[in-house]
Formats: structure tokens, C-alpha cells, sequence
């Protein structure tokens, strides 16, 4: 499990995917093999599929060594305009 950020899939009982990405200030390069991972399965650069961003201006309990962090909802069907 990476300290610096997460990735949880989300199914919804529609059927239907998501994924929330929290992000530190501090992630590392540990991580870059799951948001590689998670771009190939939402068919683009992750964060072309980002629906909705929330910073938080403070540390993240799984993340002490953190200044502040942001939670991602990641859908693979959003489409920018």
C-alpha cells in the first residue's frame, strides 16, 4: 500500500464504475505504475477522466507526513468539452 496517495474503485448498484483518487502533496514515484494502470483501464491519461476535484488544505490521516491533499472522482466515460 503506497503512504503517499490511494485508488479505490467504486461500483455503483446501477452497474456502473468510478474511481476516487486521493492524491498527497507528497506522492511518489512508487505510485506512478497504479495511475499508469488506472489511465489504461478508464482508456486515457487519468486525469483527462477526472469528473470533480476537492482540495483539503490539511494533512490526510492515512498521509501524516502531508500538508493537504485532493480527492478525484475519476469516471471513464467523462469527456471534457
Amino acid at each position: 500500500m503506497s503512504e503517499t496517495m490511494f485508488i479505490q474503485q467504486v461500483d455503483t448498484s446501477g452497474g456502473g464504475r468510478y474511481f476516487l483518487v486521493v492524491e498527497s502533496d507528497i506522492v511518489s514515484p512508487e505510485d506512478e505504475e497504479a495511475l499508469r494502470e488506472l489511465s489504461a483501464r478508464v482508456g486515457a491519461h487519468w486525469r483527462q477522466r477526472i469528473l470533480e476535484s476537492d482540495y483539503y488544505g490539511r494533512p490526510h490521516e492515512r498521509f501524516p507526513f502531508s500538508r493537504e491533499f485532493v480527492v478525484h472522482v475519476v469516471h471513464p466515460d467523462y469527456r471534457p468539452e
